[in-house]
């Protein structure tokens, strides 16, 4: 199964995004969101570079800023999580 993908640029690095199937996203979403309902950063970032950057695979450890690093994250979970399909005339 080919992935709908994405090409972002972030601090003048272009990575290729992939949109993962819903369960996938779903639980790779629960591995950070800890019990009491917050969320885990450093899980959420390692996931997000893991599964959604395609190219170049990164790793927190490759970032010299925080900024960037969140940036890019940022980015992953607009386009998995917060993008809506686009209606076109065929959808009418």
């Amino acid at each position: 199964m080919e992935f709908k993908q994405k090409k972002v640029t972030v601090e003048g690095v272009e990575y290729t995004l992939q949109k993962l199937p819903i369960r996938k996203a779903l639980e790779i979403r629960q591995k950070w969101t800890l019990p009491n309902g917050t969320t885990s950063d450093l899980i959420m970032y390692e996931e997000c570079l893991k599964h959604i950057v395609v190219e170049p695979k990164v790793k927190i450890d490759d970032f010299e800023e925080l900024y960037e690093l969140e940036l890019l994250v940022g980015e992953c979970l607009t386009f998995q999580f917060l993008e809506k399909k686009k209606k076109t005339s065929k959808d009418k």
